[in-house]
């Protein structure tokens, strides 16, 4: 991503939120002591991140708590909650992270009963969603075994509104090492579409472990 912001979030409650219990936004900001040059989470302190992580969310979710993602940038980790009521929000959170003592951090809360945070901050564009099947693929395949650095061929399927389109769309991409075992002419219920089928050998990149509840996206 070119905006160097790796988040995580919890996609399952998409589809209650918002949640109308739930109409403050909290957060929680940890100041890293080793980020990368470029603002991210570096490899020494992710154990340690992970860990604070966790611990935060076992000893501060529920109760009217609610743990809906993070993000990364600037040198800090931003974890944000949804919660029933802003009160002792800080004393709770005071309480939780004095077993870090080696870490700075800040939060407050504000009012935000549509989850904008949430919706419009955290959750995912498209291509964002595609990176996280992708990753889901490949996590698959690792299971089954596949070490994902076989050449392999991968069909992309395109669709069109004529032959016409087809060969200017052919033409751009055989630079970038594709190539179109043909295409054919399918009913829609509209027009007819030309569905194109695109064959490309690639090596697929290998995705690390990544939390089964939280969906990562990675710059």
């Amino acid at each position: 991503m070119t905006s160097l912001r790796p988040s995580s979030f919890d996609l399952g409650i998409q589809s209650d939120a918002p949640l109308s219990t739930h109409p403050h936004m909290a957060y929680v900001r940890l100041f890293m002591n080793q980020p990368r040059t470029d603002g991210l989470s570096s490899k020494e302190e992710f154990d340690t991140l992970i860990e604070i992580e966790k611990f935060i969310e076992v000893n501060l979710c529920g109760d009217g708590v609610c743990y809906v993602g993070r993000n990364t940038s600037g040198g800090c980790r931003d974890f944000y909650f949804y919660v029933s009521t802003a009160d002792y929000w800080q004393g709770k959170v005071d309480r939780v992270l004095s077993v870090f003592k080696n870490y700075k951090y800040e939060t407050d809360t504000r009012e935000d009963a549509g989850w904008s945070t949430y919706l419009n901050f955290l959750l995912p564009g498209k291509v964002d969603r595609q990176r996280i099947e992708n990753r889901r693929v490949c996590e698959a395949l690792e299971r089954h075994g596949d070490k994902l650095t076989t050449e392999r061929e991968i069909d992309h399927w395109s669709y069109f509104q004529s032959p016409e389109a087809v060969d200017a769309y052919l033409s751009e991409v055989a630079a970038d090492g594709f190539q179109a075992p043909g295409f054919r002419l399918v009913t829609a219920s509209v027009a007819p579409i030309v569905q194109a089928a695109l064959v490309a050998s690639i090596v697929i990149g290998v995705s690390a472990p990544r939390p089964s509840r939280f969906h990562e996206i990675d710059d």
